[in-house]
């Protein structure tokens, strides 16, 4: 995640304390734990990472849930995100919240808000979630439609405005594709209308049931990106822009900086250290599988129903130790590019573009002579 009001106007024009800031897993910390905590949805997005679906079997129960959160403490994780499928069907969401609130990590939500009621939002605050993010894909016509069901959109924005009617920090979702991006800025200013505290673009990630054919162009990405650290330029109080699985974002943010500007992102990109997929950030599988991040779904480093979680972050095998390391394994234009200490691309796009998880990010928008110029952070 990159936080591109950071970047442009400096760490304390960032919301922070959550999923932004210095890299995890450095410092005594440990990485940001994903749970997606049920297979199951009430929706059918058609980019849909976990493939969710109505029905799902083997979910951890209260009990492992419990424990899985009380593993996540003890690896010193900041943050759990509750996300899915759709978090809150489970029954019993408001208790682990609780739970996790009480172990120490602080409780963040990842919803479709389409059953976020005002009750439920009362409780979920009550019981110390942080933080609610809404997914928002366009307009309403729009976002029905990627989400597979009519009236989709009025629900997330009746849930949004429940989570901050509740006192809960709010942001927004959006994942680009090429079906939206043109909707992208009215989808912004509905955000700030809405009073959100963040909004995080998403990078399609090629899982699940998101295609490739879906994404948009290097050459459009790099523009539309162009335009968010423009506006990220601006410092409005309390709105926060962010990217998702667009490590090259940073360095495009640092390269079109000057001065005094220049020296401190590319500083907060060398703390950030690039894709933190297994190091600053680990996924829980509803099952219990870990992953090194909730788009890496084929991959897996251990079984929490099997082994502790802070045992399988301490040896999560080869992949793991691999992908502290990644910048060394990387390949294509990824392996060649003088930044890959501070990005590395995307291993699961990688894949699904070569069938190499360390081959190139085919989504990359830096040319190949920005890929050549002296390596930022002095690395």
């Amino acid at each position: 995640m990159i936080s591109l009001t950071a970047m442009a106007c400096g760490a304390e024009a960032s919301t922070r304390g959550l999923l932004a800031g210095p890299r995890f897993g450095k410092g005594g910390r440990g990485p940001v734990v994903v749970w997606n905590s049920t297979g199951r949805c009430n929706l059918s997005c058609s980019h849909c990472y976990a493939d969710a679906a109505a029905e799902a079997a083997d979910e951890l129960s209260t009990k492992e849930a419990l424990e899985l959160l009380r593993g996540a403490a003890d690896a010193g994780a900041p943050v759990v995100l509750f996300s899915g499928g759709e978090p809150l069907l489970r029954d019993d969401l408001v208790e682990l919240v609780a739970a996790c609130a009480r172990l120490g990590p602080a409780p963040a939500l990842s919803t479709n808000g389409s059953l976020l009621s005002t009750s439920l939002a009362r409780s979920l605050a009550g019981a110390g979630c942080a933080y609610v993010g809404v997914s928002l894909d366009g307009n309403a016509a729009t976002h029905d439609a990627l989400r597979g069901a009519p009236g989709a959109w009025r629900e997330a924005v009746a849930g949004l405005r429940a989570a901050r009617e509740a006192g809960m920090r709010t942001g927004v979702r959006f994942v680009l594709s090429r079906r939206n991006a043109v909707e992208l800025p009215a989808v912004m200013a509905a955000a700030r209308e809405e009073g959100v505290c963040r909004f995080c673009l998403y990078h399609l990630v090629y899982s699940g049931r998101a295609d490739a054919g879906e994404d948009v162009s290097p050459e459009e990405r790099r523009g539309i990106v162009e335009r968010l650290i423009d506006e990220a330029g601006k410092a409005e109080d309390g709105f926060e822009l962010l990217t998702v699985d667009g490590y090259a974002d940073g360095v495009l943010a640092v390269l079109r900086a000057s001065g005094v500007r220049r020296a401190a992102a590319e500083d907060l990109l060398a703390r950030q250290g690039g894709c933190p997929a297994g190091v600053g950030i680990v996924a829980v599988g509803p099952t219990g599988l870990v992953h090194p991040c909730q788009f890496w779904r084929s991959a897996v480093l251990g079984d929490a129903r099997r082994r502790p979680l802070p045992e399988i972050l301490a040896d999560g095998g080869p992949l793991a130790e691999r992908l502290a390391r990644k910048s060394e394994f990387v390949t294509g234009r990824c392996g060649e590019c003088a930044h890959k200490a501070v990005c590395a691309g995307c291993r699961v796009r990688a894949f699904a573009f070569s069938g190499d998880e360390w081959g190139e990010d085919p989504a990359c928008p830096l040319t190949d002579e920005e890929l050549s110029q002296n390596a930022l952070c002095g690395r």
